[in-house]
């Protein structure tokens, strides 16, 4: 059986299996002619500190970095050069990834999620289980994961 998608979210982290998987997503959304949204969660800052100066500087470097990735994204997708109908969407939140990924999927009403096997975190893999697994059982949607 062969399914139409019109909404599509690919999860991306920077790794190479995250590329791979915002290529799919990119080839399916072409083909489909389906809205594309790109998630690139960010943890969730956790630095506390009681001097203002030393939270100042270090939540500016943090911003900084979220800045330089997300211009980094968009160049691979523009360089990806698909030649999507639709603009892409980027949407890059603070939280925990495996929790981001589902929310957003589900508040966007999203059909398909395309995720990478594994991601950068691979001590979080073996300790607590992968994003993808998590995204695996707790989407409401189908989940296409890419090697």
């Amino acid at each position: 059986m062969e399914e139409a998608y019109k909404n599509v979210l690919a999860a991306f982290d920077g790794s190479a299996q995250s590329e791979n998987a915002l290529k799919r997503a990119m080839f399916i959304s072409k083909r489909n002619n389906a809205e594309l949204t790109v998630v690139q969660v960010f943890d969730t800052f956790d630095f506390v500190s009681s001097d203002s100066a030393v939270f100042n500087a270090v939540y500016e470097q943090h911003k900084s970095n979220e800045q330089s990735a997300r211009e980094e994204l968009e160049s691979k997708i523009e360089n990806l050069n698909f030649a999507l109908s639709k603009p892409v969407q980027i949407i890059t939140p603070h939280g925990n990834a495996k929790r981001e990924i589902v929310k957003l999927a589900k508040e966007k009403d999203v059909d398909l999620i395309v995720i990478g096997a594994t991601g950068r975190h691979n001590v979080e893999q073996f300790f607590v289980g992968s994003t993808a697994s998590y995204v695996l059982t707790h989407a409401h949607c189908t989940v296409l994961v890419v090697k």
